[in-house]
């Protein structure tokens, strides 16, 4: 169930200044779910009918005069476009935007760490690399210089 309720969203309108809100509500939007509104449109009748009703009648002989929206039956009710809908739509776009920039983040971590252990097993050499088996270390393979990785079952040389 999404978190959204319209008082928070009106909170982050005082930290909208360099986007601090992302920051400060970096948590509560990760954790969120994505809740839609479902749009529908408005079927009736009457498209654009309008009814005439008089209000007052002036002593200059102009009249006061109220349109009132008259849809006649109303076949399907529409989604009211509201702070409400419009705010839990944009919310919706700030849960996607925080999970984006937080994956865009781990990628750009995880980016730096494979670059650092490719340097790290070709020994910044990377075309003078080579697989040997190596089942028996020191009958099938013996290491006079460099050292054996037990845990990762390499031998660096």
């Amino acid at each position: 169930m999404s978190q959204f309720n319209l008082r928070e969203y009106y909170k982050m309108d005082k930290d909208k200044e360099n986007n601090a809100y992302l920051d400060k509500y970096k948590d509560l939007l990760i954790n969120d779910e994505i809740s839609l509104v479902f749009w529908y449109d408005n079927i009736a009748e009457f498209g654009d009918v309008k009814k005439e009703t008089i209000v007052r009648n002036n002593t200059d002989g102009t009249q006061l005069v109220r349109h009132e929206r008259f849809d006649g039956n109303v076949f399907q009710e529409g989604t009211f476009v509201n702070a409400e809908n419009l705010g839990r739509m944009e919310w919706n776009d700030l849960i996607n935007f925080s999970n984006i920039k937080a994956l865009k983040e781990i990628v750009s971590r995880l980016d730096i760490q494979v670059a650092t252990l490719l340097g790290q097993t070709s020994n910044n050499m990377s075309y003078n690399g080579f697989v040997a088996s190596a089942a028996n270390i020191n009958e099938d393979l013996i290491i006079l210089e460099g050292w054996y990785d037990e845990v990762n079952g390499r031998g660096v040389i």
